[in-house]
């Protein structure tokens, strides 16, 4: 059982690819499994 880890970072300033993002502090974020897109949408993502 795998837990979800929450954290805060800077603005997402470039998508890399359909999995990896890069934040304006440096960070980069992958992404793994299934993301809901209804929730993604309501925090202001847009579906591309």
């Amino acid at each position: 059982d795998q837990g979800v880890n929450n954290f805060e970072s800077a603005p997402i300033i470039q998508r890399v690819n359909a999995s990896r993002l890069r934040t304006a502090d440096g960070l980069t974020i992958l992404l793994f499994g299934l993301i809901d897109g209804r929730r993604t949408s309501e925090n202001g993502f847009p579906n591309e």
